[in-house]
C-alpha cells in the first residue's frame, strides 16, 4: 500500500488485515520503489497524487524492476482515471472506497477466477467476504505445508497417512471453493492408493499442478 496520507494508510492496512493478508505500507513512492528492489508483492495498491514521485512515476518505475514486471498495480484515486491510456495500472480504485469495494477488487485481482468457485465460497461462509477472503487466505498459506506432508505420506507407502491427509485437504478446498484442487484431490481418493507408484502417479501429478496454479505469484 503506497499513499503519504497517514489516515489512508490506517484505513488500508486494517481493511487488508482483517481480510487475512499480509501488509506493507510506503509513505511515497521512493520509499515505495525502494522496498519493492528488495521484495516482491502479490498486488500493490497505488495513490496517484502524491508530494515527489506521484503515482504514475512510481508505479513506472517499478514496473521496470525484473521482480514486479507483472505484478498488479492498483491506482487509488479520487477521480476518475483511464487506466487503458496509463499501462502499468490494471485498474483503479475511485475514493472513498468501501470494506466491500476493496474486498471484490482483491478477490478479482489476487487469484485466478478460475481456481475458485466465489459463490460457493460465499454460500458456506454465510455471504460474508471477509469470512471468504480470511478462509482463502490461510487456505493458500497453508497449501505448501499440506503438498509437502502428503508427498512425504506418497514417498513412505503410508497409505493411511496420505488418505487422511487428502481427507483434510478436501475439506479445506470445500470450504475455500477451490474447485480445480477439489476435483484433483476427489480424482486422486477415487483411485486404489495402493497401487499408487512412479509408474502410475498422474493422478497425484495432477493434484500437484492444481496447488501450483493456486500458488502461482
Amino acid at each position: 500500500m503506497v499513499d503519504d496520507n497517514h489516515i489512508n494508510r490506517l484505513f488500508f492496512e486494517s481493511s487488508l488485515r482483517k481480510l487475512g493478508h499480509e501488509v506493507q505500507s510506503a509513505t511515497d513512492g521512493y520509499a515505495a520503489l525502494s522496498v519493492c528492489e528488495s521484495k516482491t508483492f502479490d498486488l500493490i495498491l497505488m495513490d496517484i497524487r502524491m508530494v515527489g514521485m506521484d503515482g504514475i512515476q512510481t508505479a513506472e518505475a517499478i514496473k521496470k524492476l525484473t521482480n514486479h514486471h507483472d505484478t498488479t498495480i492498483l491506482a487509488i484515486s479520487a477521480e476518475p482515471i483511464d487506466c487503458d491510456a496509463v499501462d502499468v495500472f490494471t485498474d483503479c480504485l475511485l475514493k472513498p472506497i468501501s470494506q466491500v469495494e476493496l474486498e471484490k477488487a482483491i478477490n478479482h485481482y489476487l487469484n485466478d477466477p478460475s481456481d475458485f468457485d466465489h459463490q460457493q465460497a460465499l454460500a458456506v461462509a454465510h455471504d460474508d467476504e471477509a469470512v471468504v477472503q480470511q478462509l482463502r487466505a490461510a487456505f493458500i498459506q497453508q497449501l505448501p505445508d499440506d503438498w509437502n506432508h502428503i508427498e512425504r505420506c506418497f514417498k513412505a507407502g503410508d497409505e493411511a497417512g496420505l488418505q487422511h491427509a487428502l481427507h483434510q485437504l478436501l475439506g479445506a478446498a470445500k470450504m475455500c471453493g477451490a474447485v480445480g484442487i477439489t476435483s484433483a484431490v476427489a480424482d486422486l481418493k477415487s483411485k486404489d492408493l495402493g497401487q499408487l507408484n512412479e509408474h502410475n502417479m498422474q493422478p497425484l501429478v495432477n493434484l500437484k499442478k492444481a496447488i501450483k496454479q493456486v500458488l502461482k505469484p
